[in-house]
């Protein structure tokens, strides 16, 4: 999804319900607050056809300021989509083992550059994967560790899960990933990747990977509706997803780190504000400014950068946007939170054309900012990804 988005610094507080009538706007005419916006355009969405259901969330001045879901989650059984269904929320499952990984890291007191090979019982598949190549955790996490393999197996629900070393060594339904010499130290999106971290995970911790990102990561963030395994029960309550054509996409689930979290809006409302709290309930603070300094400006001259697990853009005030997207079968999934500025949003809809909700939300949430700060001038553009 790629979209052009306009962006103020602004106090985001006065986003809500302004209605001033020393506006200068016409008489009659109604300023909506942000999540007035939010609200039309996703029920004209959804009433359009555009998405079957859809759940978004807004923080502002660091607190949850609306949640709100429409639609349905199974247009054949009549099922309503609610803020607390548990839906994919695909690649946005990188930047919450981003978390877990530098967690790890800090509890062994080393830094993110020291290599990974030593983590491993695995040693002989990192071997085979990467020859003599001495690769620190830090090169898989921002993408620049020369893996190909940017996609990972979608399974049926009713399948058994390939591990993540299924997938590292080609016993999966998606190519073996290679190591590409050329490809290290430049950006170059890697599912596979993030599968060694979460092999590193469970193999430096002794823990399952949802386990150890359960205490470790949604546990001290509040988020006790999410879960990286998909079993019956999760299945009972989840959205189904859907084609750009409407039709019906059968229940599915990914490997751990790259894909595999299921969340509800009013979880990830909880994650936003892990970014406004400087992530002190997971990392200390110089790990959590480590994890959003970017190493690579990743669309020519966009000026949006990849960090450790995250898409960044700064302001030309140096305020940072931090946003990553995510996109699986039948869904599309999306956050962007501004931790100086104390807002941001989620939002997820289940159908393959909800990426045209969503860069209608990004914008809306940008340009609202910018509409209430225009005295300041200092008004940029960026772009997502």
């Amino acid at each position: 999804m790629v979209a052009a988005l306009t962006l103020a610094s602004c106090s985001p507080g006065e986003n809500t319900a302004n209605r001033s009538d020393s506006s200068g706007l016409p008489p009659g005419f109604v300023v909506l607050s942000l999540s007035e916006q939010f609200d039309t355009i996703a029920s004209l969405a959804v009433s359009a056809g555009v998405v079957e259901g859809i759940q978004y969330a807004l923080v502002e001045e660091g607190r949850i300021l609306s949640i709100n879901a429409l639609g349905v989650a199974d247009r054949e059984r009549a099922r309503s989509m609610t803020t607390d269904t548990p839906i994919n929320v695909a690649s946005i499952s990188k930047s919450m083992t981003a978390w877990g990984v530098l967690a790890l890291l800090d509890a062994e007191g080393v830094s993110s550059d020291t290599p990974i090979r030593p983590f491993l019982n695995s040693k002989d598949l990192y071997d085979e994967l990467f020859v003599d190549a001495d690769l620190p955790v830090s090169r898989l996490l921002n993408h620049s560790s020369g893996l190909s393999g940017a996609s990972v197996p979608v399974t049926p629900a009713s399948d058994p899960l390939p591990s993540a070393r299924d997938v590292l060594t080609g016993k999966s339904s998606v190519p073996i990933p290679q190591f590409v010499p050329d490809h290290f130290g430049e950006f170059h999106y890697s599912g596979a990747g993030y599968l060694l971290l979460q092999l590193m995970i469970e193999e430096r911790s002794g823990l399952s990977f949802e386990e150890f990102m359960s205490t470790t990561v949604l546990e001290p963030a509040g988020m006790t509706y999410s879960s990286f395994v998909v079993d019956e029960s999760l299945l009972e309550r989840a959205a189904i997803y859907y084609r750009a054509d409407g039709r019906r996409r059968e229940p599915y689930h990914l490997p751990g780190a790259a894909g595999a979290l299921y969340s509800t809006a009013s979880d990830m409302a909880r994650y936003l504000l892990l970014y406004m709290e400087d992530g002190r309930q997971i990392l200390p603070a110089e790990r959590f400014a480590a994890m959003l300094t970017p190493a690579f400006d990743v669309s020519g001259e966009t000026g949006v950068g990849y960090a450790l697990g995250h898409y960044v853009v700064d302001t030309p005030e140096a305020r940072r946007v931090v946003f990553h997207s995510g996109g699986n079968p039948g869904l599309r999934a999306l956050y962007l939170v501004a931790p100086e500025l104390q807002a941001g949003f989620f939002a997820v809809a289940n159908n393959d054309k909800g990426d045209r909700v969503l860069a209608r939300l990004m914008r809306t949430w940008a340009n609202t900012m910018t509409s209430h700060s225009r005295h300041t001038g200092s008004e940029y553009e960026w772009h997502s990804l």
